[in-house]
């Protein structure tokens, strides 16, 4: 029997091709976030690119974690900080959705974690457990480079947390469905 090919189907596209359309995904994604970012803070209250990640990773496996890691440097700023706090937030961003997918593919067999209401759950309490942790840093990161004051510590984390957790529970279950 032959399999009656899907143009919309993007598992047929190269490895190259993989890469370069998750690294302008992430750098649209950045975009529209930066679009969305309040006006006393750092952070966007939805952040697309972690979604994008996280679908990404999902579909295509952990060999697609260099791709977002480059996309999150290409959408770094790079012209008023040091280079080691980009660094160490493209290696957070990327860490990140590489955790996620390691703890739904530990707790959830089937291959689609959206495909009953206890997965779903699981999924939601996975991105809140990971995302807690990766929003820490990255304010922490912020905070030590001078980008984040310690008064807007609490609102920026806040902001942050709640920017990534959009994005994980809203853009990736969009773009795998």
């Amino acid at each position: 029997m032959t399999r009656i090919k899907n143009i919309y189907d993007l598992a047929g596209i190269s490895s190259f091709g993989r890469w370069a359309l998750i690294i302008a995904a992430y750098y649209g994604g950045t975009q529209l976030g930066q679009l969305l970012i309040l006006e006393s803070n750092l952070a966007s209250p939805v952040w697309p690119p972690s979604g994008i990640a996280i679908a990404a990773i999902l579909r295509w496996g952990y060999r697609v974690g260099p791709a977002i890691f480059i996309g999150a440097l290409i959408s770094s700023d790079w012209g008023g900080s040091a280079y080691l706090p980009i660094l160490a937030s493209g290696l957070i961003s990327t860490s990140e959705p590489l955790a996620c997918v390691w703890l739904i593919r530990s707790f959830i067999l089937e291959p689609y974690p959206f495909d009953t209401a206890i997965n779903v759950l699981i999924y939601c309490a996975i991105g809140l457990l990971v995302i807690f942790f990766a929003t820490t840093f990255e304010v922490g990161i912020n905070l030590t480079t001078g980008l984040v004051q310690p008064e807007d510590f609490v609102e920026t984390w806040y902001t942050w947390y709640l920017g990534n957790y959009t994005g994980y529970v809203l853009v990736a279950p969009l773009l795998l469905t």
